[in-house]
């Protein structure tokens, strides 16, 4: 069992585990929705959508992440380097796993030999997808996609906020707010918002706050994020989609506020506070490889095998394919950093 820590910790587990099932289950129906248009892929309901609120659920928690696993004294060089490793070693094992499989799958090295000292560059750093969003065409397999990118720039940002946010206190935040409020109105960028940087920072500036100013009173607050989260189910108003982004990161604040107090529960039961910290240990390895695995297993289970019990086998494929993965990755990271200490 994990040293005694602060008791967020416990509820920040299973937030982490829940987005990533969200996530998961979007990409998996994403597939299904490939060969039988009628599934909903999507995973919206009223203006709720689960894959959008797990997104931001997942920047809110680094933000909260961050700021508490940097309380004492801070050091920007030490913060980068130890950062940047712990997502980027990973990133770089679930590469070189898939590189093996696609040299197995084509017979030949799935790289091409004319890509080029940016593509490489770009590749290496996890910057590719996110930067392909742009117009750019650089060389990536895929693997953590545009969320990558964009989580590498939060942490290079982070310095900085973290300065904005301990002196500024709340002034930031509605300074912040109201950026953000404005910019989702007038969005002038033929890139999703879902994926823009700008809109992301503020669920992520969110969690930074959420650690620095706890609520006293979790019940409380749990039972009118409730309240709040219902309005997304049931909408009293019609919003286009760009706008459906204010009720993305209202949702994700509610979701994070109302499961803050499981933290008691998940505290007092070993079994469930355990399984909960493995499962999020893992959660980073298994979001990289996650939909490289799905996209891949499809490819065996295309032709009527979408059905039924064929499905559910499917789908138990993809889980433990995905846990594995996951599990190498994160064991092969904590090897290294073993070695790196002696």
């Amino acid at each position: 069992m994990r040293e005694k820590k602060s008791s967020w910790l416990f509820s920040i587990d299973v937030i982490r585990v829940l987005a990533f099932v969200g996530i998961f289950l979007f990409h998996f129906l994403d597939i299904q929705r490939m060969q039988n248009p009628a599934v909903r892929s999507e995973c919206i309901w009223g203006k709720f959508s689960l894959s959008y609120v797990c997104v931001a659920l997942f920047f809110m928690i680094s933000g909260f992440g961050l700021m508490k696993g940097e309380e004492e004294k801070f050091s920007a060089k030490e913060f980068y380097l130890r950062r940047l490793i712990r997502i980027l070693i990973p990133y770089f094992i679930c590469n070189i796993f898939y590189i093996i499989f696609l040299g197995i799958k084509i017979r030949g090295f799935p790289v091409p030999r004319s890509i080029s000292v940016l593509d490489l560059f770009f590749w290496f750093t996890g910057f590719s997808a996110y930067l392909n969003l742009y117009g750019a065409s650089f060389f990536t397999f895929g693997l953590g996609e545009w969320f990558l990118g964009a989580l590498i720039l939060m942490y290079l940002l982070f310095p900085i906020l973290r300065i904005a946010v301990n002196r500024l206190k709340w002034k930031f935040l509605l300074i912040y707010a109201a950026f953000y409020i404005i910019w989702v109105w007038i969005y002038p960028i033929p890139v999703p918002i879902y994926t823009d940087l700008l809109a992301k920072l503020l669920p992520f500036i969110l969690g930074m706050y959420l650690k620095i100013c706890p609520i006293k009173r979790q019940s409380a607050f749990a039972a009118g994020s409730i309240l709040v989260l219902l309005l997304s189910f049931f909408p009293i108003f019609v919003l286009d989609k760009l706008e459906i982004e204010y009720f993305v990161t209202i949702d994700a604040a509610a979701i994070f506020i109302i499961l803050l107090p499981l933290n008691r529960i998940v505290r007092e039961n070993q079994s469930i506070s355990k399984f909960f910290h493995k499962a999020a240990a893992l959660e980073y390895g298994m979001f990289l490889c996650h939909h490289a695995v799905i996209w891949e297993t499809a490819c065996l289970f295309v032709r009527g095998y979408t059905k039924g019990s064929a499905l559910l086998i499917y789908l138990i494929t993809v889980i433990t394919l995905t846990i594995l993965l996951g599990w190498l990755a994160t064991a092969i990271q904590k090897w290294g950093q073993t070695l790196r200490r002696v």
